[in-house]
């Protein structure tokens, strides 16, 4: 191999280095691979610098009166909560954002609910502030809820989301109780939203 050779190979070896670190810092913006923390009922993955996080999940009672998901803009004072579901690990898969159930509730896909006439609707209200800019939410496993009482006695419970949005949020806003990109005006359909009444 000639010098002008050996020039040539060095200076594209080189060039996809720094083509590698540049794609791997562009990745490693929103890889949540770092500590997974909790807030309240909520579940969080910080990424590896510590100042971003994304919410994994909402841990739900079986209360019908607690359904209220209100997303914190921080955790802490330096880590700013901008996601809901996100990319993890090394090998970057993605995490959904979901609704978790505890002792009293059973979650359920719609496998035979659907025609149900004793399911009764339960809508939750999903507030997001204004540091929201990605969303990856999968509801299909808790499409519905077997809930069960005190008393010993259970419901069965469709799972619908209304969504309301910070207007100082640069991504996303809600309307109607909808959430949409303001890209686009693009309605982000992975949320099962209530019927309209229109």
């Amino acid at each position: 191999m000639g010098t002008h050779d050996k020039k040539r190979t060095a200076k594209n070896s080189g060039c996809f280095m720094a083509l590698i670190m540049i794609v791997s810092l562009l990745c490693s913006c929103d890889l949540y691979s770092g500590n997974e923390k909790k807030i309240g009922k909520f579940s969080l993955r910080l990424n590896a610098a510590g100042d971003q996080a994304m919410v994994e999940s909402w841990t739900w009672s079986g209360d019908l009166n607690d359904t209220v998901i209100e997303v914190p803009d921080k955790f802490e004072e330096k880590t700013t909560i901008n996601a809901l579901g996100g990319a993890v690990g090394a090998n970057a898969s993605l995490q959904m954002f979901t609704i978790l159930p505890d002792s009293d509730v059973q979650f359920r896909n719609g496998s035979g609910y659907d025609e149900d006439p004793t399911v009764k609707d339960i809508v939750f209200t999903l507030k997001l502030g204004k540091s929201i800019h990605e969303i990856n939410v999968d509801f299909t496993k808790s499409a519905y809820a077997q809930v069960s009482s005190k008393d010993g006695s259970t419901g069965l419970y469709r799972i619908l989301i209304q969504v309301e949005c910070s207007e100082e949020n640069q991504t996303f806003y809600s309307k109607d109780g909808k959430l949409y990109r303001r890209d686009g005006n693009s309605l982000v359909s992975s949320i099962p939203y209530p019927e309209s009444n229109d």
